[in-house]
Order: structure tokens, then sequence, then C-alpha cells
């Protein structure tokens, strides 16, 4: 039943919903095209099908506004001010291994992208609260060649897990990404999520991703039964960091933290303009330092 876990909110299985658009093929770009004829193999004269087929099956698991409206065919993680740096770490030195952990993952297309671009599926981790897993390697038709390691779990009661994976990677994940998760919670909630990234953090950690957000940064959608979402802007996102490193004793400094627009992350706002209101995305890039190191948050 959607909605059964009380970290994210109800979605009715109903289509009859402002983001359920029974057509998405405008949102099979050149670009997707090109990604699924050559990563995936789509012969171009049935991608259109194959898509609405995959969309079908993820909305029958939850009714996600991003499966909905199609938007989880293009990757985010490219559109990233970090991206380039991300790469180089996990194209870097073999020896070193290092990780990066997809919170929030859906159907992993962020990974497939970075795989696309030459890292290495076995140094990706995904994790999230329901699995579309399979569904990914339908999407893609890679089971045989995409290696990350998934893992089912809660990000507001992973310190409570008892999964390998998850002991593995605590304090050991060199770049945690998350993207178009923490709006949906309060302030209160957002705090919660993100020290649990930063238990899963080390120093030199980067946390990038994005976010829905507004001018000013406030408290979005409260109702009976629902604490509202924390829409921030600039400032009130670096104010929650700074809180964050005087409760967890780490420090942090925010690379980048700014809002900017929906083309800007590869969506065109024209075809999403009646459910991201006066929404835009906050991009962020902040790193975890020593002790030692002249930065601050």
């Amino acid at each position: 039943m959607a909605g059964q876990n009380s970290s994210e909110p109800s979605y009715s299985q109903s289509k009859d919903v402002p983001w359920y658009h029974a057509d998405i093929s405008d949102k099979v770009t050149p670009e997707v095209h090109y990604f699924l004829e050559i990563y995936a193999g789509i012969p171009p004269k049935d991608t259109i099908s194959h898509v609405h087929t995959i969309r079908d099956k993820a909305w029958c698991i939850r009714s996600y506004p991003c499966t909905g409206m199609g938007t989880f065919l293009t990757p985010t993680i490219n559109f990233s001010p970090a991206y380039k740096q991300i790469l180089s770490l996990l194209r870097s030195n073999l020896m070193h291994h290092h990780k990066l952990l997809d919170i929030g993952c859906f159907v992993g297309q962020d990974l497939r992208r970075l795989v696309f671009d030459g890292a290495l599926s076995e140094n990706l981790y995904a994790m999230d609260i329901v699995s579309f897993w399979d569904i990914g390697y339908e999407l893609y038709r890679d089971r045989d060649r995409f290696h990350a390691t998934f893992f089912e779990a809660d990000l507001l009661k992973l310190d409570e897990s008892e999964n390998e994976v998850v002991t593995s990677l605590r304090g050991d994940v060199d770049v945690i990404w998350i993207a178009n998760l923490l709006h949906q919670w309060d302030w209160e909630t957002q705090f919660k999520a993100l020290r649990q990234i930063i238990a899963l953090s080390k120093p030199g950690t980067i946390v990038a991703g994005q976010h829905a957000g507004m001018t000013p940064g406030r408290l979005h959608g409260a109702y009976e039964g629902h604490t509202g979402s924390y829409m921030h802007d600039g400032e009130t996102w670096r104010t929650l960091w700074e809180q964050l490193c005087s409760e967890s004793g780490t420090r942090w400094e925010i690379e980048v933290g700014k809002l900017v627009e929906w083309e800007d992350v590869g969506i065109d706002v024209e075809r999403v303009k009646d459910f991201v209101g006066e929404t835009k995305p906050l991009v962020f890039v902040i790193k975890r330092f020593d002790a030692g190191d002249d930065h601050s948050a």
C-alpha cells in the first residue's frame, strides 16, 4: 500500500491526479532516445512503447510524481556542478574503490549515467525505501553488466538498520547523491535525515543533489495530518547545515547551495508547470573537512 511507511507521504494509486500524464512521449527527448539506444540497446522504433510499459509498472509500486510525469527518464546527476569531480573520483585509481551512495535511487537512472560516462558499477551503491531495482533492470536491460549494490532501507531509520551493507558503509562513503527527496519533509525531519547522512560520511565526503525550494525559504503545504514540507532558499539551507555542524561536531563547507531554474537540471518547466508551481530546484554541493582544515560551513 502506497505510503504505508510514515517516512514518506501517502500516494493514491488513482491516475486521476495532475502528475499522471497518460502520454509521456514528450519526455523521451533525443538525449533519452540516444541513451536508451546506446546504453540499453533499445531499438528507436520500440522506445516509446518500452518507456510507457516500464512507467506503468513503476506506477503500480508507488505513484510518485516523477513516475506519472515521466521525468525520471532524464538523469539529473550529470547536471550537478560537482559531476566532473564525482566522475573523476569514480574513475580514478581503482585501488581506492571510491564509493558513491545514491539515496532515493528509484530505478537507478543517475547511476546508469555514471556508468555510461565511465564509472565502475561495482563501486556504486543504491538505497530506496521501496525497491524499483528490478524495474531498472527492465528499463535499461543491463542485469548481466550493471553490478551496483542495492539495499532497501528507510533513511530516517538508518541508524536502526542491521543490514550488512549499511554497516559496511557507515563512515566510509566518498560521495552521497540525494535528489528530489528532502523536500517532502519539514525542517525537523530534514535535520534527522541529514544527521543520518553525516553518519555515513568521513572527512572528504561530498554530499550533492537537489530538491525543490522557494524564495524565501519557508514551510509549505502544511495541513491537518501533514506537517508540511520545508522549501529552502540558499539562506535557510545554510542555516540548517550550520545547525547540523554544531550538533554533530563535524565541519562542512557549502560549495554550492542556490536556487536555479528547472531547465538547469534537465526539466522543461512548461511540461510540468502545473505541478512545480512557484518552486525552483535548490542545487547543492557540500564537502566535509578534517578538523584541522581551514574551512567552515
